[in-house]
């Protein structure tokens, strides 16, 4: 358990060192990473129960629209904004599901940070993503750690 942890906040830091050192994502691999994996990991973890139907996208300058509809009528449509070479936001501008977008992503996350709560390496890392970002850990909702995990895959491919 201990190693997933280590695993899973080096994953953090390397994402947030990436970010804020500018690295650069050109049209060509935002347009490649959401055809090839980025709308798929999008609808996943927006409604981790349902099943994607169809995924479409369109990028822009400075944000990519994803349209996701899932089997049984779920729709969902989110604004993936970008920002210093890879995505700072990700919003929902449109759901009609039952449960809210993300709401499993938040849920997980807070379960997996309650479990190391006065764990000193912990506290190392809350303080090093609420300096670097501005906010405080426990304000993020599943929109902001969702945006975390897409910086993540988009960097690991």
């Amino acid at each position: 358990m201990k190693k997933i942890s280590i695993a899973f906040y080096t994953g953090f830091i390397c994402a947030l060192l990436m970010i804020s050192t500018g690295a650069h994502a050109q049209d060509d691999n935002v347009d490649a990473y959401f055809k090839n994996s980025g709308c798929a990991l999008l609808a996943k973890i927006a409604h981790p129960s349902g099943t994607a139907e169809d995924l479409t996208y369109d990028v822009y300058s400075g944000y990519v629209l994803v349209d996701i509809s899932y089997k049984g009528g779920t729709r969902t449509r989110l604004r993936v904004d970008r920002s210093g070479g890879g995505f700072s936001r990700v919003s929902v501008l449109y759901d009609n599901g039952f449960i809210a977008p993300f709401a499993l992503v938040k849920l997980v996350a807070d379960v997996a940070l309650d479990q190391y709560q006065g764990s000193t390496s912990k506290n190392e890392i809350v303080r090093y993503l609420e300096n670097s970002l501005d906010r405080e850990l426990e304000d993020w909702n599943g929109s902001d750690w969702a945006a975390l995990l897409v910086n993540l895959d988009y960097f690991s491919n």
